[in-house]
């Protein structure tokens, strides 16, 4: 059990039963949610995957020439969890730290699928998300989402919201 990768950069986490996540957190997140027996979480997969497009900037199209070209790409959340519905549930993304990379990618998510329940568990409500902004300031200003400081579970009104 522990980091995976021995780089700064790599925060993988493997787990006791072997399994590598993408942090400690979103593992902590995961096996806090399969203690409680309220509800039923899953690591997100392919049939979780969001298609949306970006603008390309200063791009031009080889066919026809217009300046009006997108880029397709994908977006897979961290955790899905219900109650007693599969089909009624909601998304997590776990954030220790997000880049600005990752902060546009969600936004242009939320921009195409606006009815799409994305909800936040941040590591610490300290940590910055840009030089003015803290990781929780800048999700209630850009994608009006709800978010929790992981404290060890999830709170009850995002329980309730499942039923």
């Amino acid at each position: 059990m522990g980091r995976v990768g021995n780089k700064r950069s790599d925060h993988r986490w493997r787990a006791p039963d072997g399994t590598i996540w993408p942090s400690e957190l979103e593992y902590n997140v995961y096996a806090a949610c399969l203690q409680d027996e309220r509800i039923n979480v899953r690591a997100c997969d392919e049939r979780d995957t969001f298609s949306y497009a970006t603008k390309v900037r200063s791009g031009r199209c080889t066919e026809c020439g217009s300046s009006q070209c997108v880029q397709d790409r994908t977006y897979q959340p961290d955790l899905y969890i219900w109650t007693t519905d599969e089909d009624n549930g909601f998304f997590v993304e776990v954030k220790g730290f997000m880049r600005a990379s990752r902060r546009s990618q969600i936004a242009a998510l939320l921009r195409q699928s606006p009815t799409l329940d994305l909800r936040f568990v941040i590591g610490s409500s300290k940590t910055r998300a840009t030089k003015k902004l803290l990781m929780w300031e800048y999700i209630e200003k850009y994608y009006k989402r709800p978010w929790i400081e992981w404290s060890g579970q999830l709170p009850e009104t995002w329980i309730n919201d499942t039923k």
